[in-house]
């Protein structure tokens, strides 16, 4: 082995247990971190055999194996980006859902709130007192009226 593949392998441990450690805290699902583990297992593997690339590139019809890692790389971010503008689009259009909602709510509350300050101030009638009895006296502003 050269030393830049034993550099390389070190990395890519390095990266697996960085992982593993996000894992373990939920910042990622089972599911992305066993992409992420066979991605850099799958990349560990053409660091040990980097033949393999040659081969693979050969049965397909690209003369050089490091060729054929671009073109795949390409590809993989083309898609990557396009994954990622389709989700920021969904939450866009999320968040402007959600923005109407409260802005709808909070006009009707704002609505509401005037409606009650208008029955408030045109009640005919003050409301009803307790005395220190405990009975209830009606009669407490009836000069006024």
């Amino acid at each position: 082995m050269s030393p830049i593949q034993i550099i390389l392998i070190g990395i890519i441990a390095v990266i697996i247990v960085k992982i593993l450690q996000k894992y373990k805290s939920s910042a990622i699902s089972i599911r992305e971190f066993f992409l992420w583990v066979a991605f850099w297992l799958i990349v560990a593997v053409l660091v040990i055999f980097p033949n393999a690339t040659q081969t693979v590139a050969n049965w397909v019809g690209i003369t050089r194996g490091v060729d054929l890692i671009v073109y795949l790389s390409v590809i993989v971010l083309y898609f990557s980006l396009f994954y990622i503008l389709v989700r920021l689009e969904r939450l866009e259009r999320d968040i402007t859902k959600i923005v109407r909602k409260m802005a709808l709510k909070e006009e009707n509350d704002k609505s509401n709130r005037q409606n009650n300050q208008e029955t408030i101030t045109k009640c005919p009638r003050p409301p009803c007192f307790a005395t220190r009895s405990g009975q209830a006296n009606n009669n407490q502003f009836s000069n006024n009226q």
